[in-house]
């Protein structure tokens, strides 16, 4: 522990080739969590030893989350880190809940099994949840690169959105719930439109398909008649119609 605190480079190595000892993991979520708190306490609560652990946090998540994508050394603790995700992304510290946002959308990466899970916290954490939606939307580019393919995304928005119009159903004059959900279910579906995109590069394919077949159709109907002009567009003459 000295070494960490002392030379964290020389410890960096030493440490990074032991995260994962016989399926246990040397920073444990749970551990990593508390690293994280004692790194970003509320300003009444930091002390002299906070600036030390700041210095040592970027080490520690390395540690906690190494390991090779979406293979045994990673997906069970995507599994884990869900519960304390969600609480940490509703802490008043942004530079918690911003981690914790982070950290949620890497467990997502890492497990599919994470979006059933979510759907299953996601009321009871309603505010870190709407945060990581907020998250998502914000980071958008960012985010949907790391969750591709984005079925999983998708089904998991359209299970919450569910859960938002059956919560509303049976609220009653709870006015801070009522407007959490519409909040959540605002962000849901700006997020199943991103999801319904397709990028226009993907679209352009279709309408170019069409003008090559119309091309090549004038060809069969007159080859001797080039049906492209010297421009590169084509000629559309009543000698030539479809008609």
């Amino acid at each position: 522990m000295g070494l960490l605190f002392t030379n964290t480079k020389k410890a960096r190595t030493v440490l990074l080739n032991g995260a994962t000892r016989k399926g246990e993991r040397l920073v444990p979520p749970a551990s990593y969590e508390l690293v994280l708190r004692a790194a970003y306490p509320n300003e009444s609560a930091k002390t002299k030893a906070t600036g030390r652990f700041v210095a040592v946090y970027p080490l520690i998540k390395e540690i906690a989350l190494a390991g090779t994508f979406r293979t045994k050394a990673t997906k069970p603790v995507a599994q884990q880190l869900p519960p304390l995700s969600l609480a940490g992304a509703a802490d008043a510290v942004i530079a918690i809940s911003s981690e914790a946002c982070g950290n949620f959308v890497w467990c997502l990466a890492q497990n599919t099994k994470c979006y059933k899970q979510w759907e299953k916290l996601h009321l009871e954490n309603l505010k870190g949840s709407i945060r990581i939606l907020n998250h998502l939307n914000n980071e958008w580019k960012e985010t949907s690169a790391r969750l591709a393919p984005l079925d999983d995304l998708k089904k998991t928005l359209q299970a919450l959105s569910s859960k938002h119009h059956n919560g509303l159903e049976s609220v009653q004059g709870d006015a801070i719930l009522e407007s959490q959900l519409k909040a959540a279910d605002h962000v849901c579906k700006a997020l199943l439109r991103n999801t319904s995109r397709l990028p226009s590069c993907t679209k352009a394919v279709p309408t170019l398909a069409a003008i090559g077949c119309l091309g090549y159709g004038f060809y069969l109907i007159s080859p001797s008649v080039n049906p492209w002009n010297w421009d590169g567009k084509l000629l559309f003459s009543k000698t030539h119609s479809f008609i």
